[in-house]
């Protein structure tokens, strides 16, 4: 997979959330014009203290497609990995050299990170799906902001994560009775295409078989 260059990665903390403001617009753009889309193929993308990794899955059975693992230099501790909403700038780079080394065609991205749901609306899942020019989705266990009504018990079953009058993700459950998730647009998807793909690919756990995949990969294991 290619990915373009649009800034620069060593940056301080203040450049690096001044480049999210900036390129919050071309994600709004891109979630105006969406368009629906039917997955053939879905990859996961995971980062641990460890390495980054990516599994590209079939949606028709989720047998792995294809699997990248890129180790995160040493030391890996930065300004960015302490200040929240940075986590691009922490662990973009190494994902996106294993997003480089994919050669199986990918329809959409899933990433364990946020999405639009962020203080600036670029979380690691919109900004690295802007530079990949794929669609993706952001899922994570908790919030950067928003708030929520809780979703009732049944899988399937959504509230709207807000901030101000701005609906940014869904609080989402995946799984009957288990934590809900919290999902939100990267690029190109609506809320509601966001839920529906990880319905689609939590087909027997809380988080989605790509994310499922590409974990113990990113960790070792």
């Amino acid at each position: 997979m290619r990915c373009q260059k649009l800034h620069d990665w060593e940056v301080t903390p203040e450049e690096a959330e001044r480049i999210q403001l900036s390129l919050a617009s071309r994600i709004q753009r891109s979630l105006e014009s969406r368009a629906p889309i039917r997955p053939s193929t879905v990859a996961g993308a995971v980062v641990s203290a460890e390495a980054a990794a990516v599994a590209v899955l079939r949606t028709s059975d989720f047998a792995m497609v294809e699997a990248q693992r890129v180790e995160l230099p040493r030391p890996v501790a930065t300004p960015m990995h302490y200040r929240p909403g940075l986590m691009a700038f922490a662990y973009g780079p190494a994902l996106l050299r294993a997003f480089e080394l994919v050669e199986s065609p990918v329809d959409v991205v899933m990433f364990r990170a946020h999405g639009i749901a962020h203080p600036r609306r670029l979380g690691l899942a919109a900004h690295l799906g802007l530079l990949l020019g794929v669609p993706s989705v952001g899922c994570a266990d908790k919030l950067l902001c928003g708030e929520h009504a809780p979703p009732g018990l049944e899988r399937g079953e959504w509230t709207p994560v807000r901030d101000g009058d701005e609906i940014i993700g869904a609080c989402l459950r995946t799984r009957g009775g288990a934590r809900p998730l919290f999902v939100s647009p990267g690029y190109a998807l609506s809320v509601e295409g966001s839920v529906d793909l990880a319905l689609l690919t939590a087909s027997r756990y809380r988080m989605p078989e790509p994310l499922r995949e590409a974990r113990p990969l990113a960790e070792g294991h």
